[in-house]
């Protein structure tokens, strides 16, 4: 746990609530007079008997990105499907599919978010239902990817008889 602390750093250490400048605790203020408290709306709060690791404090705001805003906060894969989008923070490992309602699509392409925000091709068409995403694959840690599933290529066929 933190062993000190000032407003300015958004907490206070303190051993017990007895302490003389702060004989009353309130969420969104410090106790410490009538302008110190919050002026507005706590839509969410939460208190552990522990301190969260890295991974929960991400879950936590992904949690809360989604039900206040509609978005991820934290993204690490973007799968598309015609015109529709969805987004993805996957934890380890998983294997993605397009639905069966999809019986255009033969395969997949992967892009990978640059800097400024445009989608690099990782990959060309790769054939087949099916893409295994590990967050330990060297190609994707640390980067958010697209997942572009796609029908076969047009290109050219010459048959042999």
């Amino acid at each position: 746990p933190p062993t000190g602390g000032t407003i300015a750093d958004g907490y206070l250490e303190r051993s017990s609530m007895a302490d003389a400048h702060v004989g009353k605790l309130a969420l969104g203020g410090w106790g410490g007079g009538v302008d110190s408290y919050l002026v507005g709306t706590v839509k969410d709060f939460r208190f552990y008997d522990r301190i969260l690791t890295q991974e929960e404090l991400v879950r936590n705001r992904n949690v809360d990105a989604v039900r206040y805003f509609g978005a991820l906060a934290v993204t690490n894969v973007v799968e598309v499907i015609g015109d529709k989008e969805t987004a993805y923070k996957v934890e380890g490992s998983y294997s993605f599919t397009p639905p069966d309602t999809a019986t255009d699509v033969a395969g997949y392409r992967l892009f990978v978010l640059q800097d400024n925000g445009d989608w690099e091709k990782l990959k060309p068409f790769q054939s087949g239902r099916e893409f295994d995403y590990s967050e330990t694959n060297p190609d994707f840690v640390g980067k958010t990817i697209k997942l572009e599933w796609a029908p076969e290529p047009p290109g050219m066929m010459i048959i042999v008889r």
